[in-house]
């Protein structure tokens, strides 16, 4: 045991050491990168869409480019929304904040988002999926006394044995969801397995 104690003790420290190596690593490469886009006056995805934020979010100053925008776009769709960054939600949600106070320049407005929660995969490019819940409660607020919300549950591309199985392992895995980004599989995610079709029969 002593032996196990010590073998333990250097393992971990090792690890400390070779996380701030890393950290050090990646401190640098990033100050070369951001150097080299300054250098070349250039704008990476992350800065575009932070300008793009902090332009909509600056109201006052830049209220002629934002009612320019309103004039243009009536109508947002967001496809794969589970994917979403809370950053990328921040910027659609400032470009129809205007709707929801009544003072848009276009009557007919609408904002469509499709997603499910139970597909996001892209939590390494900052993606939450608690931001689909939190964005559904937002469009809600648009048209209060109306549902924002529809659950497509019907599936046409798995045979219904698939599907209970798929009923039954997320049923254990979303069990014990507990933070907003947990996973969760609730009644609006189950897959009534009666109405499914057999692929496999239809393609004969």
């Amino acid at each position: 045991p002593p032996f196990e104690n010590i073998r333990r003790a250097f393992s971990r420290d090792l690890n400390v050491v070779l996380s701030r190596g890393i950290r050090s690593m990646f401190a640098i490469a990033l100050a070369h990168y951001r150097t080299a886009l300054n250098e070349r006056s250039l704008l990476d995805f992350s800065d575009v869409l932070q300008r793009a934020v902090d332009l909509l979010g600056r109201m006052d100053e830049f209220s002629q480019s934002r009612y320019r925008l309103e004039g243009r776009y009536h109508h947002v769709l967001v496809d794969e929304f589970q994917d979403t960054s809370r950053k990328q939600w921040e910027l659609i949600s400032l470009l129809v904040k205007a709707w929801g106070e009544g003072i848009g320049l276009v009557a007919q407005q609408s904002i469509f988002i499709v997603g499910d929660r139970k597909q996001s995969i892209y939590r390494f490019r900052d993606a939450e999926v608690a931001v689909l819940q939190e964005a559904g409660a937002f469009i809600s607020a648009l048209r209060p006394g109306s549902s924002g919300r529809r659950a497509i549950a019907r599936s046409f591309r798995a045979v219904p044995g698939l599907l209970a199985f798929a009923n039954d392992l997320f049923d254990e895995v979303g069990r014990d969801a507990r933070r907003a980004d947990d996973f969760k599989y609730d009644e609006d995610d189950r897959f009534p397995g009666d109405t499914a079709v057999d692929s496999a029969a239809t393609s004969a």
